[in-house]
């Protein structure tokens, strides 16, 4: 099962299309997780190897990277890979993990690329299998 929202939502992610997990599909954690606020109290999260989510975007958008507060991020590390697409097959530009010493957003640069689909894999993390995110966003190239 897939759960996709087709609902633009203005602010900081006017965007984004839609945003889609076959893991976890709950809507409000899913959108929370793009919201950019300090004052979050949840997160969405994903157990096991290739948990991840979906992002369709309304127009294409040169991006270079993402930005990501992996809930419990000072106390182990997280292990994912991110993959775009320009409506064409998946490529993957980013692979590695988290440094497990940040409470707080993580930034993780790849080479720009033209996208219209963003996909965060999650591989666990240093403790068990789950992948846990407060915080998602697009780095735009300036």
């Amino acid at each position: 099962n897939r759960t996709v929202e087709l609902v633009s939502r203005p602010g900081a992610f006017e965007n984004i299309l839609w945003i889609s997990s076959r893991v976890n599909p709950n809507r409000e954690q899913l959108w929370d997780m793009l919201k950019d606020s300090a004052n979050k109290n949840g997160y969405w999260d994903g157990e096991g190897d290739g948990a991840g989510f979906d992002i369709g975007l309304v127009r294409p958008q040169v991006i270079d990277g993402v930005g990501i507060h992996f809930y419990m991020g000072s106390a182990r590390k997280a292990r994912f890979a991110i993959e775009v697409s320009d409506g064409g097959p998946w490529k993957q530009v980013f692979s590695g993990s988290s440094s497990g010493k940040v409470d707080g957003m993580e930034y993780f640069r790849f080479p720009a690329e033209k996208v219209s689909r963003i996909r965060f894999v999650g591989h666990g993390n240093s403790i068990n299998q789950w992948n846990s995110i407060i915080t998602f966003k697009l780095l735009e190239k300036k």
